[in-house]
């Protein structure tokens, strides 16, 4: 007998039966569940990230420190800073404010230097093996100290020597060559002499406070200083480089004592002599930069002719001294206007003129010095005959008679 068939009310309703909600509410538990559980990690693995950055962040952070603290303590971490130590400087010799140069180790944090006990106030500590340091005042010969909690000396010992001082110059000006003498003390050892900044050669230590010495080649206006083992000596005031005179000509080149002679050239300024060989000249005069007019003095021989000023001494011209003429007399005492005659003597060569009592004549001949042929000029008269030669003039003693006709 077949059975009936009836109809699912609750499937055509679309509504779930009680053992269908509790599968799917179930399953729904279980994704739910298995969620919790991956966020739960997440979390737990985020947390865990955190703890380690902030760990990590604390490690830098001491490394970082540890590393400044080691930077600004040489040597190894955790070990003591050992005690300074000097093996050597330069110079070995030296004054108050010389610079005195170290060598070592652990010299960095080094807080004093002492020269046989005089702490110095000038340290520059340049690396962890070297410090420059000034020599103070006061300071005596003995070891050289530095200081770091304990001290540490040299084995070998610093010679402190006394700084020199220089209190005058003389003159305060001149030029190359001139002699100028330093006064001042502790002028021993000297290692240099300056004027400005060129070094000069030539000196003479006279004595512990002073020098002589010449102004050098190439020097210039400016200070002088003296170096010696003890330090540095400058003058106060500047030393005035004068430049030389210049001598360019002469003239006459040749003449004789009492005559007035033109020298020319360059820088004149404060000329204080003028000499005719090894005789100083009469008189002189500067009448304009380049100019000097000079009287050739008695005793005067041919020689150089100087000229000097505070810039020193020139002698580069050569200039001649003509002895004075001499008239003896004549050949012939007497003659007409037109008439050759012979005037007699010495010295009269290079005759530049003759007179027959104040009219001038014409010189034929002057080529000797004993002998001079000249004519009698038209409107002379009796009287004396003047010669000038470059050794100056004479009249002669005895007259010329001029006779009104041609003999």
């Amino acid at each position: 007998m077949l059975k009936p068939q009836t109809r699912d009310d609750s499937t055509a309703t679309g509504e779930s039966t009680p053992e269908i909600a509790s599968s799917e509410r179930r399953s729904l538990l279980n994704v739910l569940t298995r969620r919790k559980a991956l966020l739960t990690t997440a979390l737990s693995a985020q947390n865990r990230s955190t703890r380690y950055i902030k760990i990590a962040i604390a490690v830098v952070v001491v490394i970082v420190s540890i590393g400044i603290l080691d930077a600004m303590r040489p040597g190894p971490i955790g070990k003591s800073r050992p005690d300074p130590t000097i093996s050597g400087f330069k110079p070995v010799v030296g004054g108050a404010g010389t610079v005195v140069h170290l060598r070592g180790t652990s010299m960095t944090d080094v807080s004093k230097v002492l020269f046989n006990g005089v702490a110095s106030d000038d340290v520059t500590i340049l690396t962890d093996r070297s410090i420059d340091a000034v020599v103070p005042k006061g300071a005596t010969t003995g070891p050289i100290a530095v200081r770091r909690g304990g001290t540490a000396k040299s084995v070998d010992i610093f010679t402190v020597k006394p700084t020199p001082t220089l209190t005058e110059v003389r003159p305060q000006s001149g030029g190359i060559r001139t002699t100028v003498v330093l006064i001042g003390e502790n002028f021993s050892d000297i290692q240099q002499i300056r004027f400005d900044d060129k070094i000069a050669r030539e000196f003479e230590v006279k004595s512990p406070t002073e020098i002589e010495i010449k102004v050098p080649s190439g020097a210039r206006t400016g200070r002088i200083s003296v170096t010696t083992d003890g330090g540095t000596a400058v003058s106060t005031s500047a030393f005035n480089v004068v430049d030389a005179p210049v001598l360019i000509d002469v003239n006459p080149t040749e003449a004789g004592a009492g005559q007035t002679v033109e020298i020319r050239g360059q820088h004149f300024a404060g000329v204080s002599g003028v000499t005719f060989g090894d005789v100083p000249a009469q008189s002189f005069s500067v009448t304009a930069t380049g100019s000097i007019l000079a009287t050739v003095p008695n005793g005067a021989a041919t020689g150089r002719l100087s000229v000097t000023t505070p810039g020193g001494t020139a002698s580069n011209l050569r200039f001649k001294v003509a002895l004075p003429p001499v008239i003896t007399g004549f050949q012939t005492p007497y003659g007409a206007v037109g008439t050759l005659i012979n005037v007699v003597g010495a010295n009269l060569a290079r005759t530049s003129s003759v007179t027959f009592n104040g009219i001038p004549a014409l010189v034929v001949s002057n080529t000797t010095s004993t002998l001079i042929k000249v004519v009698v000029p038209a409107g002379a008269t009796t009287g004396p005959v003047t010669v000038v030669t470059p050794g100056g003039t004479v009249v002669s003693v005895n007259r010329f008679v001029v006779l009104s006709f041609k003999t």
